[in-house]
């Protein structure tokens, strides 16, 4: 999980199942699928993972979204009027493999270089690359792939990443109570006039709209109402 709780792929999953790209495959035909069915599936992607989707590489102003610390302390030290020599750098990172600490090399023999003010740009071009593209490389490849399996990235393209994200998990709008009604379809005893429905009605529109997600959520699987309407649901 990202800072504000988005979703992107294990770096590290290749630790824990040895076949994780047919894994990442699947769920990217899943989400194809979701998407061609225009189905809203809850599944709150990252912003830079979003964007890896559409154009295979995502830009070192992305770490934002991933990393919100690391990318201040880059813009800190893209940005220090100070020798940057001073600060102990290095062209290494430290990276946490599920628990177990190493030193990763951002360039051959990177733990020899030391960060000055002249490559300090590509010091940080290099970390923001890792984290963004090549520790995940693989496991993005394989869910774009599966993605691209059943609605081409060529047509997904006509998106930005915010716009993808509306369409996979669909947008934050108010709950039109009026149009879930008048596409609601009853079973059993129960019709449009029994006491139990109208009754239903009105305590519905006592809810909060956190409410109303919550019942959303419970009924369709996802809190976020069906971009063309409800009608797209019977």
């Amino acid at each position: 999980l990202t800072a504000d709780n988005a979703l992107y792929p294990n770096p590290n999953v290749h630790l824990i199942v040895e076949n994780f790209t047919d894994h990442y495959y699947f769920i990217g035909r899943l989400v194809g699928k979701a998407i061609f069915e225009n189905i809203l599936v809850d599944l709150p992607l990252a912003e830079f993972f979003l964007a890896k989707l559409l154009v295979d590489r995502a830009s070192a102003h992305y770490l934002k979204s991933l990393d919100p610390v690391l990318y201040r302390n880059l813009l800190y030290l893209r940005d220090y009027s100070g020798d940057v020599s001073d600060l102990g750098l290095d062209f290494t990172t430290v990276s946490n493999d599920l628990g177990e600490t190493r030193v990763v090399e951002l360039k051959p023999n990177g733990r020899n270089i030391p960060v000055t003010n002249e490559n300090r740009l590509e010091y940080i071009q290099r970390l923001a690359d890792l984290k963004l593209n090549t520790q995940i490389k693989k496991q993005c490849a394989a869910f774009r792939e599966g993605l691209n399996s059943v609605v081409p990235i060529m047509w997904l393209k006509l998106f930005n990443h915010k716009e993808l994200q509306v369409i996979i998990g669909g947008d934050t709008q108010e709950i039109d109570l009026s149009d879930l009604r008048a596409h609601t379809v009853y079973g059993g005893e129960f019709t449009a006039d029994h006491p139990t429905i109208i009754l239903f009605w009105k305590i519905l529109h006592r809810f909060t709209d956190v409410q109303k997600k919550q019942l959303l959520k419970f009924v369709t699987s996802c809190s976020r109402p069906p971009l063309l309407g409800f009608k797209n649901l019977i």
